[in-house]
Parts: C-alpha cells; sequence; structure tokens
C-alpha cells in the first residue's frame, strides 16, 4: 500500500499547532485571565498551575468538588467562592487544593462538616466567619497562620487541630466558639492577636507556649470556665502567678483563670495596667486591693464579679471604663476617689444591692446607664462640677429584657441649682432636692454658732477685763498716794537733829 506521507506530514503539523494553541491558551490564562467559566454548580478560571473555584449556586447543599476540571487542577478556593451558600451542609475539597482564601465559607451558616483532603499551605482571613454549625475542622500541611476571622462566631466548633507549623493566631481567630472546650496552642505559635479566644466560655485550661513573645488586648476575654493557666518560667516575656497572667516585669495583668480565683487579691504595686475584663467573672471574687499607680480601671475589668461586696477605688484613678464593675449583684458600698474625672457607660450597670456611692468634686462625665438597674441605691449627691450625665445614668431599671427603662420608686438625687445634675433630673422625670436649701441652713447653723462663740469671746474679755480694773486702780492709787507731812517734818526732824549732834561733835573735837 502506498502512504500518503503529505497527508500524515499535514496531519502531524496540525496536531502540533492545536497543542501549541491548547498551551498557548493555557498560557493566557495562566497570566490572568478572569474568565469565569460555569461547570454544573460551580464557576471557576484558569489561574497559573490550574483553576480556581470562584463562585457556586447559593442554592446547593452539598459539593464533592473533583480534582480536575476541563482537564486542569483544582488548586485553589478562591476568595468568597462559596459565600452566603446558606443551604451548604456538606463540602469535600480534593488534595490537589493547596490554598483558600479570604472568606471563602463566610456566612454559610448551615455548613456542618467541611472534608479537607490535602494539605493546606495558606489561608485566607474570616474563611470560615459565621459558620455557626461548623463542629470541627482538620487542617494539615505548612500553614504558618490561623488568621485573622478564620473560625470567628462557629458556635458549635468542639475542637480544632492546629498543625505545628504555626507561629501566628490571628485577631477574633477563634472569637464566639462558644462550645469550644479545648484547644492546643503547639509550641511553635509566637503570636497571639486580641480577642484571639474571646467567649470562648468552655475552655478550661490554658497551656501557653514557651516562645510566646505577643498577646494581643483581649486575647482570653470572657472565658469563665478557665481554672488554670499554664506558662513556662523559661519564657521572657510573660510570668503566671496564682492563675494570674502578668508581662515579666509584672507591669501589666493580661487575664486571669476566673475558676481559679477566690476570696481576697492584692495586685502588686508594680502593675501600672489591667487589661480590659482581666478578672470578668471571678465569682468567688471577695474582695480587691488595687494600688495607686492604676489611673484607669478598664472595660469590664471586674465585671460579672459576684461576690465583690465593696470597693474603694485608690486615689491617682482617673477613670473608670465601659462595664467596668457592672453585674456585681453583691457590691453594696462603692467609694470613688477624689482624682476621678470619668464614669463610663454602664459602669455599675445591674449592682442591684448597691446603697452607697460617693461623688467627688473632679468628676466631670457620667456615662449612660452609668448606675442603672442599681434598685437599692435611693439617692445621689451630684457635685456641681460635673457636665455631663448620659442618658439612664441614675433612678431607673430596664425592663423588657433591656428593651425599656422605667423610674425607680423614692429614688431622688440632690443636686445644685442651675447644674447639669438638675437639667438631667428635670428632662428624665427624676425626683431631685436643691442642695442649696440644706447649704443655706449649714450656713445658718454656722453663722449662729460662729456668733455664739463671738459673743462668748466678748463676755470673757469684758469680764477679764473688769477684774482686772479694780486691782489696775487700786495699784495705780497706791503710787500716786500722797505722803503724810507730819510724817515728812518727823524724817526732817530727825534728820536735823542728826546734823546738829554731827556738828557738835566736829566742834569738841576742834
Amino acid at each position: 500500500m502506498k502512504m500518503n506521507f503529505k497527508k500524515i506530514f499535514s496531519g502531524a503539523i496540525a496536531s502540533v499547532m492545536m497543542l501549541a494553541m491548547s498551551a498557548a491558551s493555557f498560557s493566557a490564562y495562566a497570566e490572568g485571565d478572569d474568565e469565569i467559566i460555569s461547570d454544573g454548580n460551580l464557576e471557576f478560571k484558569y489561574i497559573d498551575g490550574g483553576v480556581e473555584i470562584v463562585g457556586c449556586d447559593t442554592s446547593v447543599t452539598e459539593l464533592n468538588i473533583q480534582e480536575r476540571l476541563n482537564g486542569y487542577s483544582v488548586i485553589k478556593i478562591g476568595a468568597e467562592a462559596f459565600r452566603d451558600c446558606a443551604k451548604l451542609k456538606k463540602v469535600t475539597l480534593p488534595e490537589t487544593v493547596k490554598t483558600i482564601d479570604s472568606a471563602a465559607f463566610m456566612n454559610c451558616y448551615s455548613l456542618e462538616e467541611i472534608n479537607i483532603s490535602g494539605a493546606i499551605d495558606t489561608l485566607g482571613e474570616c474563611v470560615f466567619w459565621n459558620c455557626a454549625m461548623l463542629d470541627g475542622v482538620e487542617l494539615k500541611g505548612e500553614l504558618q497562620s490561623i488568621p485573622s476571622g478564620t473560625f470567628y462566631n462557629c458556635q458549635l466548633l468542639t475542637g480544632v487541630d492546629i498543625p505545628e507549623s504555626v507561629t501566628y493566631i490571628g485577631a477574633s481567630a477563634f472569637d464566639n466558639c462558644i462550645t469550644m472546650e479545648k484547644i492546643e496552642i503547639p509550641e511553635s505559635v509566637t503570636i497571639i492577636d486580641a480577642n484571639a479566644f474571646r467567649n470562648c466560655y468552655l475552655i478550661d485550661k490554658l497551656n501557653l507556649p514557651p516562645g510566646l513573645t505577643g498577646i494581643g488586648g483581649g486575647a482570653f476575654i470572657n472565658c469563665y470556665n478557665l481554672s488554670e493557666i499554664t506558662l513556662a518560667e523559661s519564657n521572657s516575656v510573660y510570668t503566671v502567678e496564682n492563675n494570674i497572667l502578668y508581662d515579666k516585669q509584672k507591669t501589666t495583668i493580661l487575664t486571669s483563670a476566673p475558676l481559679a480565683i477566690n476570696g481576697k487579691v492584692e495586685i502588686p504595686r508594680t502593675v501600672k495596667t489591667i487589661q480590659a475584663y482581666a478578672f470578668a467573672g471571678c465569682t468567688e471574687l471577695e474582695a480587691i486591693d488595687i494600688p495607686a499607680s492604676i489611673s484607669v480601671i478598664d472595660e469590664g475589668t471586674f465585671s460579672y464579679c459576684s461576690s465583690l461586696t465593696e470597693v474603694k477605688v485608690p486615689d491617682g484613678v482617673k477613670e473608670i471604663g465601659v462595664m467596668a464593675f457592672s453585674n456585681c449583684d453583691k457590691l453594696v458600698k462603692v467609694q470613688l476617689p477624689a482624682t476621678l474625672n470619668t464614669i463610663g457607660q454602664m459602669a455599675f450597670y445591674h449592682n442591684t444591692s448597691l446603697e452607697s456611692v460617693n461623688f467627688m468634686g473632679a468628676l466631670k462625665s457620667i456615662g449612660d446607664g452609668a448606675f442603672l438597674d442599681c434598685h437599692s441605691l435611693k439617692s445621689v449627691t451630684i457635685p456641681k462640677n460635673v457636665e455631663t450625665i448620659g442618658q439612664y445614668a441614675f433612678g431607673y431599671k430596664s425592663v423588657n429584657d433591656g428593651q425599656s427603662a422605667v423610674l425607680i420608686a423614692d429614688f431622688v438625687m440632690n443636686v445644685i441649682e442651675g447644674s447639669s445634675a438638675e437639667k438631667y433630673a428635670k428632662s428624665n422625670d427624676v425626683d431631685y432636692k436643691a442642695a442649696d436649701s440644706g447649704l443655706k441652713k449649714v450656713v445658718f447653723i454656722v453663722i449662729c454658732v460662729g456668733a455664739v462663740i463671738l459673743i462668748s469671746v466678748i463676755v470673757v474679755v469684758i469680764v477679764r477685763k473688769d477684774k482686772k480694773k479694780p486691782e489696775t486702780e487700786a495699784k495705780k492709787a497706791e503710787e500716786e498716794e500722797p505722803i503724810d507731812e507730819e510724817g515728812y517734818e518727823s524724817i526732817l526732824g530727825e534728820e536735823s537733829s542728826e546734823n546738829e549732834e554731827y556738828i557738835a561733835e566736829e566742834s569738841e573735837d576742834e
């Protein structure tokens, strides 16, 4: 059979050209072509090295993503690819996926299970944000970080296996994971950012890694079930004493284990800062000795300390923050310092046993609801210096689950006429008394007492003067009494006789 080399050669050339065109086409995608391609319930685009999933039908309930689409490996789940897929319950990712970008599964409220077959090397921020039904995730690979908001508000999340390669846990990474009981923080972790484990109510033990060098503000806020905090003594930045976490120099208190704190706590005099919510939920804390080195009592610092009965805020404190002493049900008496100028919103909210609180002259501002729901507080005296008083600060209790407020019976404000306190009382229908009337009585009494004292002094002076007058006159009379003439002459006579006798004797001698 005679072969047609011309046809064979032409076919070979055509095949090579098709391959070249295909390669060129893929190369074009690899350079960033944004063309979106649909494949069933998924949308994807070509990227360098494979395919990126960029979207999904929001009505889908279950997805098993294949390793290849259109012949190319699925290597990335793109930013917001499954965002707001509210009906999605189960997802299986292939081993080829190496990256899950920011907010990829955000607001997948019904997502219960995600199977990650391969090793994930990169996570974006907020990947599982608000996946409230998600109960567990296993992360494999060489992850360097658990970025900010990764598992925020995953309320049924019971645990996460964090790879040993992770060095950074981002802000709010596990924030509001309210049913998570245990967390194993790898020894590789050096930084735990702000609010990372906030509102993880059920975590019972916290074993901090020895190489930890940074803890963000509020990292462990409201971990009410903590009974133990441990940290290697070799750590150069932080230290733990009596289940209270300090910086190494003991100038800052970061947090405490609420279930381990009881009785009286004496804060070292070296401490200058107590971070927000540091002692929140210490229900067995009965007394706290706050040193004068503290200038600000931060937000929620002693909130929900339900066994506190009395608080003396030392001189030097200038500000009491938002909700600083809120929900301290047994707190009866509060002594405020002369240095205080600001009381924050709801600072003493819902202290139902509070009966007495003093306000000093330096105070300038009292925030909204500062003493809302203080049912036992029947009167307060507000200094004239106070410039602002927030809504429902005094004389109100909340009703309808906090949706509204009503006046507390028999509550009275003592105010100065024309002051901000009087304006507050008038505009909020709070009973008040003008402190001027009482002041006038005090002034009147002081004047009367002063007058009595003055009169008494005058009387005493007059009496003493009268007593001294006869003595003075007698002395004066004695000094001025005339010499008796007969006596005077007799004296002269005697002297004259003596002279005569002396003269006679002199004559005889001659």
